[in-house]
C-alpha cells in the first residue's frame, strides 16, 4: 500500500499545488450541471489537461486513478461552469 493522498478543494478555480506531484483522482458533485478541468500547471488554465469532470445535476463523478498521473508543474483546477463541490487527491 502506498502513501496516503492529500485532498484539495475543487469548488473554486485556482492553484492547488505548486511543484511536481501525482494526481490520483477526486470527486465532484453539484445540484446543477458543472464542468471542472484539472491542469498540470502552477500558473493557470494552461499546460497539459489531465482530467475533466462533467457533472450532471445531483450525480457525483468520482475518479480513482491507479498509480496516478504525474503533474510536472503543479495542479490547477478550473471551474468552467456551475457550482461544484468536492476535492482532488494528490501525492
Amino acid at each position: 500500500m502506498g502513501a496516503p493522498s492529500s485532498s484539495y478543494n475543487l469548488a473554486t478555480s485556482g492553484v492547488k499545488f505548486t511543484g511536481p506531484c501525482v494526481y490520483r483522482g477526486g470527486v465532484a458533485f453539484s445540484t446543477g450541471a458543472a464542468v471542472v478541468k484539472v491542469w498540470d500547471s502552477s500558473t493557470g488554465a494552461n499546460g497539459r489537461l489531465l482530467d475533466v469532470y462533467d457533472v450532471t445535476a445531483n450525480v457525483a463523478v468520482s475518479r480513482d486513478i491507479a498509480g496516478g498521473v504525474r503533474a510536472a508543474n503543479g495542479l490547477y483546477v478550473e471551474v468552467v461552469s456551475g457550482t461544484p463541490e468536492g476535492s482532488v487527491r494528490l501525492s
